[in-house]
């Protein structure tokens, strides 16, 4: 026999059950006790003491004058004193189930329970001295006590959200606290004290105008950045003005600057706004030389405004009524970096500007002439050696003449005039004199030199007068005879006695080079034919900051990023007295804001990003991604425009290279256009490139279900939360479909926290926790819709956990229980359909979930793996559910409870859906529909990861790894987790599945650099490394791993890729030498070079690397130009080929067309030779260049050696 033992036993039980326990001690006696069990939840004893049949479910209590006998509520759920609180919580809980205020503080039991979380017990928690009902509990102003009764908060200081506290809000302002817009005029209660207007009335001034619609001066401030604005405009702009502090380098490396450099944005219209900054005293002597500027985009430079000097306060204000990028300088600092003159090099720093008139001759004759057009040629060319601030004009003359084209200083519309000149007529020359004559006299520009080129191939009529009035107003004359028909006297004559020059030229092909000779008569000397004299680069330019420039005058690319010089330093300005360039980018850097793009990059335009960006297309590209059906369809393709000045183009915090990286638009702040700016979303843990189709999340912070006795009126009060990343636009709140309660905000606010209290007759208390359904539901301004259950909330179960697991009997089962519950609660809140379960048949449903959840318990690799696919999010949400402490074996019961009751209902409403969920209607269905889907699990986690708790980057990633197994790769698992955004992420899937398994595991140790190729180049890359062979791509990788700086061999590679493609360009090109030039001194380079040209597609690859491996082996400083197809050649010219090079050898300019292996067939290489001859001969004749040769990769076979030698071809060969 034993002195004391535990015994235990399991008993299923259905129904009413008498259970009687014996037990027979050493002597014979026997002892039994009896348990009464009827399914209430209720214990015997306890169901005594309130007077209940402990065996009768639902009998009716002796102890009150009601009687509750049949009225469908199970005796555990009665709520004797309406607090909220069933019977059989008030008896697991120790609270009296017939008063309220167990422990007489004042505060009802529930509102203990799920409000204050003090003791329902002991009237000071605490045992401070002071009762609970009379504690502050958030601090503010209120007690427990005031917040019961107003419906307030106790454990949120500002229940509505308005920034006023509770207090305040009843004490001071008499608004209501639990409405953030009292009088309903669309101007929260906080913002109307800040405006003055009265939050109690909606139209404060009487005027019939709501006070929402009225105009404001609002005002925010930026203590940090010592910045003060106030907008004056409709409702409160203020909040929604972005402020950002420029960090740029062009912004911030001026030596007048004394304050930050800040942009301002807003959305909304405004009507002017005092703009306040404040400056650096340390770098003042006199405050009054203060002024606020801001950036013109369109000049180039900062515009000084109106300003108001507070010297005691180190401040200067001023008014605009647009926004921009604002800076205090100090203005005699400013001036002065304006005041050093540019050499221009026409006149030396004091530049003398022209004002030219072509006067063409446009008679029949030039049909035969000049067939090939090359006097339009030759003018052309000498529009594009004029300098901004010159203007020219077109005469066009025949019988008569007419002006096609007005002095301009578009010399793109110049050259389109010019293109327009005819052949057909006669010969009127005094005509066209006359009138380019007049033109100068009444529209030149008195400040400029004015001179006309005068061309003609005939004779005509002409008046003396025409010469005398030129001289008279010092107009020179250039005049050009083509052919034997020409009056050379007269065109001697009027050249002569204007100052210029007469020029004969016996045929049209010589008319190019005349013009040059004119132009050097003016123009300044280009050696480099950059667009930039040689003057001014050495000299030096100025850019709309102020910052001075020195390129060089033999290079018409200084820092060799594929740009020329000219091109980079933008256009000429003349403003406010100041002379400056209005620069594109840096001549003398490559990445001129070091935001990792190159300026050829950002100018050019080279990128392409693809983007979901409408609510349809975001949800059929997830919907086919989940198919595994074609999902480009959905997606658009946008070249983004950056600032090659400013690292972060759009203001957003993230530089412009970073964003093309990602997927996002350096241009602007919200790529998918889905109003949420790409940083928040980032921050968010969103995609940024897909439309924002995430509902509102909804959190119900405090329930409370009431029902006074011998009333059939019930009482409903809910505190709820309600957020969301694209603005929260409407919430209501609907009792069995009727709207209850609704809230409407008229900007994007991201977190609303909302009050609901009403009342319904003729209700039960079980009728509101169980048939009775009440939502919310919640809109965004994207479109997204929510439905949440307001009565099951989750954090109850963990709370009720708190209180009753210290039983060390029923300990670990409660608190598994209670997690399952809480869980199940949890999954719920984001399923709205399985509420229909519910309410049909809770038990079985209930039931189902056990036996589903308890099946993925019992495999516990599996258990572990659900687990862990779970975002953070949810997992964050367990702990804060959990009341127990880490480690402790409960914490583990509730743990695994909440897991199982969690993951159980998400995966029965993935594998079943919603229509199926609503179709069942019994227990026995449900048992069979849980059992179907306990033989899918190999299936669970994929699908879990399709639930909306996860980002849409999580999702996509899960689905297109699982897409790349089926297709038996086995690396982009890994690969895929290093792209951020998922259109990138299914864009790169789809590249590596082209690319094939054999290829991605040989490359195994070059993922990265394999995945920032596909990154940055796309389908250009994939067909690179399609076509290369693993030699040659290990080659290129690995020189990263040999110690090479790796930010520019990641360039080299991806000019690499470039030089890949069809449409190269001569950027392109020059971009790859200057990285060879600075990679030079690097182990294996040049061999990369020669393997990867080795490696590629004959047609397409091999001939530009190639090209940029002999252009390499020259002297770099040497090449003066790179080009592709027909870059160098003019449409009026015949073809001149695929020239490539232009290198400067001693005096001369030398063509160089580079041929890799082209020996196939004769026909072939005659005629591409031919052609190619033919254009190097077309371009020495226009004086382009000073002689050529075609060089060949290899030695040709003999015949073909033969044939270009009797052709004198000059040729040569590299190997």
């Amino acid at each position: 026999p034993v002195i004391d033992q535990n015994f235990s036993t399991t008993v299923d039980l259905v129904e009413i059950n008498n259970i009687t326990i014996s037990a027979v001690d050493s002597i014979g006696r026997t002892r039994s006790i009896t348990l009464l069990l009827d399914g209430d939840m209720l214990p015997e004893y306890y169901e005594r003491l309130l007077g209940f049949d402990p065996q009768n479910p639902d009998s009716d209590s002796s102890l009150t004058q009601e009687n509750e006998a049949g009225n469908g509520i199970p005796d555990g759920l009665e709520d004797f004193d309406n607090d909220g609180l069933a019977a059989y919580a008030e008896y697991k809980l120790g609270s009296d189930p017939f008063n309220k205020d167990t422990d007489g503080d004042g505060l009802e039991d529930a509102f203990e329970l799920l409000a204050t979380g003090t003791s329902l017990l002991k009237a000071d928690t605490d045992g401070n001295g002071i009762n609970d009902s009379d504690e502050d509990t958030d601090r503010d102003g209120l007690t427990n006590l005031e917040e019961q009764t107003l419906g307030t908060n106790p454990l949120n200081p500002d229940t509505d959200g308005d920034t006023l506290s509770d207090s305040d809000e009843v004490k001071i302002h008499l608004t209501n606290p639990l409405r953030r817009d009292t009088d309903s005029d669309d101007l929260t209660d906080d913002v109307e004290i800040m405006l003055g207007s009265d939050p109690l009335v909606a139209d404060s001034d009487g005027d019939g105008i709501l006070d929402g619609d009225e105009d404001y001066t609002s005002v925010i401030r930026d203590e940090e950045l010592g910045v003060k604005v106030a907008i004056t405009g409709k409702g409160y702009l203020a909040k929604e003005l972005r402020i950002y502090n420029v960090t740029s380098e062009i912004f911030t490396n001026i030596s007048a600057l004394v304050s930050h450099v800040i942009d301002f944005s807003l959305d909304k219209p405004f009507e002017k706004a005092e703009i306040t900054l404040t400056y650096d005293a340390q770098k003042v002597s006199d405050p009054s030389n203060l002024s606020l500027f801001y950036f013109n985009e369109t000049l180039g430079t900062f515009i000084q405004i109106e300003s108001t000097v507070d010297a005691a306060n180190h401040t200067v204000t001023g008014i605009t009524s647009h926004f921009s990028t604002f800076a205090i300088f100090y203005v005699p600092n400013w001036n002065a970096l304006f005041e050093a003159e540019m050499n221009m090099g026409r006149g030396g720093a004091d530049v003398v500007y022209v004002d030219v008139m072509f006067t063409m001759d446009s008679s029949g004759s030039m049909s035969w002439n000049d067939p090939y057009g090359y006097r339009k040629i030759a003018a052309k060319n000498f529009v594009g050696a004029l300098i901004p601030g010159d203007r020219a004009g077109v005469v066009d003359f025949d019988s008569s003449a007419y002006l096609i084209r007005p002095l301009t200083d578009d010399f793109n519309a110049v050259n389109s005039s010019i293109d327009r000149i005819d052949s057909s007529g006669g010969t009127n020359i005094g005509a066209g004199v006359s009138v380019a004559n007049n033109h100068l006299i009444n529209s030149g520009n008195s400040s400029h030199a004015w001179m006309m080129i005068l061309l003609t191939d005939g004779q005509g009529s002409y008046n003396n007068y025409y010469t005398q009035q030129a001289v008279a107003n010092n107009i020179t004359i250039y005049t050009i005879g083509l052919g034997s028909s020409v009056d050379s006297a007269l065109l001697t004559g009027i050249a002569t006695a204007t100052g210029g020059k007469y020029y004969p030229v016996s045929s049209a092909d010589q008319l190019p080079q005349v013009f040059r000779d004119i132009s050097g008569e003016i123009e300044p000397t280009d050696s480099d034919n950059d667009g930039l004299s040689d003057a001014l680069e050495t000299g030096g330019f100025r850019d709309g900051f102020g910052n001075w420039y020195f390129s060089d005058p033999y290079d018409p690319d200084t820092d060799g990023d594929g740009l020329l010089d000219g091109e980079e330093a933008g256009t000429l300005v003349e403003f406010g007295g100041k002379k400056y360039f209005n620069i594109i980018s840096k001549p003398t850097l490559a990445d001129s804001d070091g935001d990792d793009l190159d300026d050829y990059e950002e100018v050019k335009r080279t990128s392409t990003i693809y983007v979901v960006n409408s609510p349809a297309n975001a949800q059929n590209f997830l919907k086919a991604v989940y198919e595994g059906t074609d999902y480009s369809p959905y997606i658009t393709a946008i070249v983004p425009a950056s600032n090659p000045l400013n690292p972060d183009t759009d203001f957003d915090t993230i530089p412009d290279g970073e964003e093309i990286i990602w997927g996002t638009d350096p241009g602007s702040r919200d790529t998918d256009g889905d109003g949420i700016d790409d940083n928040k979303e980032r921050g968010y843990g969103e995609d940024p490139t897909i439309f924002d189709i995430t509902p509102p999340a909804i959190r119900v912070d405090f329930l409370s279900v009431s029902k006074d006795s011998f009333s059939f009126t019930t009482k409903y009060d809910f505190w709820y939360t309600v957020s969301d990343y694209g603005g929260v636009k409407d919430v209501a709140l609907l009792k069995n479909d009727i709207e209850r309660d609704r809230y409407s905000y008229s900007s994007r606010i991201t977190t609303v926290n909302e009050h609901t209290y009403f009342e319904t007759d003729l209700e039960t208390i079980l009728d509101a926790f169980r048939t009775a359904r009440v939502d919310i539901n919640a809109d965004d301004w994207n479109g997204n819709y929510e439905t949440a259950l307001v009565y099951h909330r989750p954090s109850i179960y963990g709370q009720m956990a708190a209180r009753l697991g210290s039983d060390t009997i029923y300990g670990n089962e409660i608190a598994g229980n209670l997690g399952t519950l809480s869980g199940l609660s949890a999954a719920i809140a984001e399923i709205p359909e399985l509420v229909i379960l519910i309410e049909d048949d809770p038990g079985g449903f209930l039931a189902g979930i056990r036996d589903l959840a308890g099946n993925i318990a019992s495999d516990p690799s599996l258990f572990a793996d659900l687990i862990a696919s779970l975002p953070d999010a949810v997992k964050e949400k367990q702990l804060i559910e959990n009341p127990y402490s880490k480690g402790s074996a409960l914490h583990s019961s509730f743990a695994n409870g909440w897991y199982s009751g969690y993951i159980g209902t998400q995966i029965l409403s993935i594998f079943v859906g919603a229509g199926e969920l609503k179709a069942v209607t019994s227990s026995a269905k449900f048992t069979e529909l849980t059992g179907s889907v306990l033989t899918k699990m190999d299936d669970l986690k994929l699908l879990l990861r399709a639930s909306k708790s996860f980002t849409v980057t999580e999702r996509v990633g899960a689905f297109l790894v699982d897409d790349a197994a089926s297709l038996g790769l086995t690396a982009p698992a890994d690969m895929l987790g290093k792209i951020k955004t998922a259109v990138k992420q299914g864009r790169v899937m789809k590249h590596l599945t082209n690319i094939g398994n054999s290829r991605i595991i040989s490359l195994k140790d070059y993922h990265n650099e394999l995945v920032d190729i596909l990154l940055r180049t796309g389908d250009d890359g994939a067909n690179f490394v399609s076509a290369m062979d693993d030699v040659a791509l290990k080659d290129m990788f690995s020189l990263n791993v040999r110690g090479a700086d790796s930010q520019l061999m990641g360039k080299f590679r991806i000019n690499l890729v470039k030089l890949n493609t069809r449409g190269v360009t001569s950027g392109e090109i020059e971009k790859f030498i200057g990285n060879m030039d600075k990679l030079k001194d690097v182990n294996g380079i040049d061999r990369v070079v020669r393997r990867v040209s080795a490696a590629g597609d004959p047609g397409n690859f091999k001939g530009a690397a190639f090209e940029v491996e002999y252009a390499a082996s020259r002297k770099v400083d040497d090449i003066i130009e790179m080009g592709r197809s027909s870059e160098f050649s003019n449409t009026e010219l015949t073809k001149p080929g695929d020239i490539d090079l232009i290198m400067q050898e001693g005096t001369k300019k030398v063509g160089y067309e580079l041929k890799d292996r082209n020996f196939a067939t004769w026909d072939r290489f005659n005629d591409d030779i031919n052609d190619i001859n033919k254009g190097f001969k077309d371009m020495v004749q226009n004086g382009k260049l000073d002689d050529y040769k075609i060089v060949f990769r290899e030695r040709p076979p003999e015949d073909m050696i033969n044939w270009l030698d009797s052709k004198n071809i000059p040729w040569g060969h590299y190997v």
